[in-house]
């Protein structure tokens, strides 16, 4: 057992017994006086530490910090890329622009990182216009819902490429626009880039042919068909009379 004795304190009837690091036990201290000139504040912190010991209890290390003490932990960003901008790319063509009823188009969806950052889960939203019907697609990278339009890359490194193709019937007239729109994690440095519109028109083959009927060549119509009969008849009696 070792004792303690306090210098600061005028009187002390007792002595302070420390059993050990983690307990300290004190009994029966007696202040008579205390300077204000001998103290720079009246509460006192005390920290004990026990290095390598366990608690009792728990089975972890235990730590007593003074109310005084801060935590400075900083704060991590779960993102390596935030803050940064890369430049992002997106082309949308049809492999034709005028379509009649029941022929196949194939729209081609290219997306482009030209860096300098890798752009992070990377999507393009593909919006079919009414009038044109799904037959199937492929993909080099990533997956297709042509259910819910979205096309999930991934992550798209620099100088990266992929492509997505999807096969389309028409089965109304009209001009039919596809809008497609290209978004990622990662800040993209200009985002008109990755928004397109292609627009095809879809023509009906009974349309195409009443064209074709108008701008043929045709004799005009003159007079009063039952009088040029007439005098066609009177020509060809006379042809024959003179004959004779």
């Amino acid at each position: 057992m070792s004792i303690v004795s306090a210098n600061d304190l005028n009187s002390i009837d007792d002595s302070i017994e420390a059993d050990n690091l983690n307990s300290i036990e004190i009994e029966d201290i007696q202040v008579d006086s205390v300077e204000s000139d001998d103290l720079e504040k009246s509460n006192i912190d005390e920290k004990v530490l026990s290095d390598g010991e366990s608690d009792g209890d728990s089975g972890n290390e235990t730590e007593t910090l003074s109310s005084g003490d801060e935590n400075n932990e900083s704060d991590v960003s779960s993102n390596p890329n935030e803050g940064v901008a890369t430049n992002l790319e997106l082309d949308n063509d049809a492999d034709k622009e005028n379509v009649k009823i029941g022929e196949l188009v194939t729209w081609t969806l290219e997306a482009k990182n030209y860096g300098p950052y890798d752009a992070e889960n990377t999507q393009v939203y593909d919006e079919l216009p009414e009038g044109l019907e799904y037959v199937s697609h492929t993909v080099t990278k990533g997956e297709f819902n042509p259910e819910t339009g979205i096309w999930k890359i991934g992550d798209l490194k620099v100088g990266e490429k992929e492509y997505l193709k999807i096969v389309t019937k028409a089965v109304t007239t009209g001009e039919k626009v596809n809008k497609a729109n290209l978004t990622s994690d990662t800040d993209i440095i200009d985002p008109d880039e990755c928004y397109e519109e292609e627009e095809i028109d879809v023509e009906d083959d009974d349309d195409n042919h009443f064209e074709k009927v108008i701008h043929s060549k045709q004799l005009p119509r003159v007079g009063n068909p039952i009088f040029l009969l007439i005098l066609s008849l009177l020509t060809v009696l006379g042809l024959n009379t003179r004959k004779k």
